[in-house]
């Protein structure tokens, strides 16, 4: 078995996730105690169409545990498809590549839970880690159809094993691990992720670095518009719409007092407008 991977839980200071995965609205917010069933969303990026389904609805701990995984999976091993060693292919067929990947090859590290929790900004208490195990399975769950020029495939997004004495073994699919190699990603700061308080404000803080440039200010878009990235589908209710609205804004609010971050706003209520400016990339930690 691997060496778990000797990360503190502050380590992973940022993530390179893939754009078709950070395009769609995959992490949403619901209710507490509430997790809906189903859900089948499309995200397009360099010609290619992804259809991502889901047997339960991913919400923000789901993409905590995601872009700890990512960070770390960056930091680890390569896991070869014609490995000889019986974890690996356990690993490997849990993937469920097509397409002919004979020869792909995919990030894989051992960890354990408790880095696995402090890297995703979790707290470490008895239930806390049940709910780990709960994401990675919601998680390996998720499934994806590809439609990539002539060509349609199918494969899950993580498989992993874990041990009685809290080891995990994680294996990201081949085909998103492209971004460590062709340089088209959308890098995601965990340093200001675990500084932000509300589910929210980690919700609408991974969109808004997915759609605006390092250094730049989006354009000003209703804060509607913003609603509809975190809850994903539209309320009826004029009460919740009302809360909903709030709750954006006290995000807003958190998210413009990280460093370098800007917000703006014009109008309230419905027809409030809100403008976002997003830090410039800090080199140094690049590398």
């Amino acid at each position: 078995m691997r060496k778990p991977t000797e990360l503190g839980g502050d380590a992973v200071s940022f993530v390179m996730q893939d754009p078709a995965i950070a395009y769609a609205l995959l992490f949403r917010s619901f209710s507490p105690g509430y997790r809906p069933k189903g859900l089948e969303v499309t995200s397009e990026h360099a010609g290619s169409r992804f259809t991502f389904t889901c047997w339960e609805w991913l919400d923000v701990r789901d993409q905590s545990v995601l872009l700890a995984v990512v960070g770390m999976a960056a930091m680890g091993q390569e896991l070869y498809s014609d490995s000889s060693d019986p974890i690996d292919i356990e690993l490997w067929e849990k993937l469920s590549p097509r397409h002919g990947l004979v020869n792909s090859v995919a990030p894989v590290f051992a960890t354990t839970c408790y880095k696995l929790l402090k890297a995703a900004g979790h707290y470490t208490r008895i239930q806390d880690y049940k709910r780990l195990k709960d994401s990675l399975y919601r998680l390996s769950q998720v499934g994806c159809r590809v439609y990539e020029h002539d060509k349609e495939y199918s494969m899950q997004l993580l498989s992993y094993l874990t041990t009685p004495d809290g080891n995990i073994q994680i294996a990201l699919n081949s085909r998103f691990t492209d971004i460590f190699s062709s340089g088209q990603y959308i890098r995601v700061s965990l340093d200001e992720r675990r500084k932000l308080r509300l589910d929210c404000s980690k919700l609408l803080h991974a969109w808004l670095t997915t759609s605006i440039n390092p250094g730049s200010a989006g354009y000003w878009t209703k804060v509607d518009s913003l609603v509809m990235k975190v809850w994903g589908v539209p309320s009826n209710v004029p009460s919740t719409e009302r809360s909903r609205r709030a709750q954006i804004c006290s995000a807003l609010k958190e998210i413009g007092k990280l460093a370098g971050w800007g917000v703006k706003t014009l109008y309230k209520g419905s027809q409030a407008q809100v403008q976002v400016k997003r830090p410039r990339l800090d080199v140094k930690r690049l590398v």
